[in-house]
């Protein structure tokens, strides 16, 4: 009786969790807490210790690397909040890499659908705020377009930087679009609540206009549709209709402003005041690289990156760099430069078995999940922010439990 209702509050705890796209960030810390004390509770009580190393190392792997460069830190505390963040990259998988923890297929539905739903409510959320209380920077003040109004707004009303947000959204797309194609569906009510998820999410992204999660999410959804299109008897009546999807977001206004920025101009560092979201990242890219040349082999250590990032940018005739701290944009040259070229091939190492497994298992939609985010990481530091860490975490953990179980 006891084991049971601890295994309930275990569930419960990781369904709040899951619900993180619209959770304040002290409930996620909360949910985080309950969903490691219940599952410690509840291995003493029933005194199965069996755990599965790999599950745990394979998402977990990284952190270890951040901890271990601590000794390299000459700013311990910006160390520990580097390792602190990326906590729930251990908790979550530690939980239920123990075999008495462990999901089963009708707790994982249920729980990609709470994200899901979670996701698709923070869109209308955030858009009604919007309708209702306008921007928070009117258009035209400063020279401020639709584009930046809308995504300066989107930020202050979600508490999410535009770019998290996007990966939020476009993954819940993903989850609800692959159980469409796939039939998974078979109530008439979960089919209306899984186009209504694709279409409120895949709007949510396109209008907050990120353009490596656009990216990225076009070339999922492509991907999803090869794969179905030489069996499906109504192929070619699909591919139309999402030809002329994909025509219509191009073509509107927050993705068309956001294409503009990418001229040869922008391609190179800011001056003085002309700045924007594209020469604002060459200029990182450059440092990045300058970084990498001087310390691809150990690494600045963990906490070191940003003060030696900062020194780099500052050699730029732009106040844009010494207004705010910038980080590198670049999970993978972020972890090459805090922890050297061993920190960068675990990081990658992680990926790339996680891909494999996935791959062995036929696993389509952890599949999916990577490719994802391994295009998202190379133009975002998405471990270094609470909600990036969450996502990752969680979903890495719920999607490894199909391929484990296959």
């Amino acid at each position: 009786m006891v084991a049971k209702w601890l295994r309930q509050v275990n569930h419960n705890a990781l369904f709040l969790l899951c619900a993180f796209p619209i959770l304040p960030v002290h409930w996620v810390s909360l949910s985080a807490a309950i969903l490691g004390l219940s599952g410690l509770a509840l291995l003493i009580f029933s005194r199965d210790w069996r755990f599965n190393k790999s599950f745990f190392l394979l998402i977990s792997g990284i952190v270890w690397v951040y901890m271990i460069w601590l000794v390299f830190s000459n700013d311990v505390t910006a160390g520990l909040r580097s390792v602190q963040v990326k906590l729930l990259l251990v908790i979550v998988p530690l939980v239920f890499s123990f075999s008495q923890l462990r999901l089963f297929a009708k707790q994982q539905h249920l729980a990609f659908a709470i994200f899901s739903i979670s996701a698709a409510l923070l869109v209308v959320a955030t858009n009604l705020q919007i309708a209702f209380r306008g921007f928070t920077h009117p258009i035209g003040v400063n020279g401020a377009d639709f584009t930046f109004s809308y995504r300066i707004a989107l930020e202050q009303y979600s508490s999410l930087h535009p770019t998290y947000y996007c990966a939020i959204v476009y993954t819940a797309a993903i989850i609800s679009l692959y159980a469409l194609f796939h039939k998974q569906l078979k109530e008439r009510w979960q089919l209306v609540l899984a186009i209504g998820i694709v279409i409120l999410c895949s709007f949510g992204g396109v209008m907050a206009a990120s353009r490596a999660t656009f990216l990225a999410y076009i070339i999922v959804v492509v991907c999803m549709i090869v794969q179905q299109f030489y069996y499906h008897p109504k192929r070619w009546y699909i591919l139309s209709l999402v030809l002329i999807a994909g025509i219509l977001l191009f073509l509107t206004p927050t993705v068309q402003n956001r294409l503009k920025e990418m001229n040869t101009s922008n391609m190179e560092a800011p001056k003085g005041n002309n700045d924007n979201g594209t020469n604002v990242r060459s200029g990182i890219m450059a440092c990045d690289m300058e970084l990498l040349k001087q310390y691809w082999l150990v690494g600045v250590g963990t906490g070191n990156v940003q003060q030696a990032l900062n020194n780099c940018l500052s050699q730029f005739d732009t106040h844009v760099y010494k207004q705010f701290d910038y980080n590198t944009h670049n999970e993978y040259l972020n972890a090459w430069i805090t922890c050297g070229l061993f920190g960068f091939m675990i990081f990658v190492g992680c990926l790339l078995v996680s891909f494999v497994l996935a791959l062995k298992q036929r696993n389509w939609p952890h599949l999916y999940f990577l490719l994802f985010m391994g295009i998202c990481f190379m133009t975002e530091n998405y471990l270094n922010r609470q909600m990036g860490v969450t996502l990752f975490a969680v979903m890495q953990t719920l999607f490894f439990f199909k391929t484990l179980r296959q």
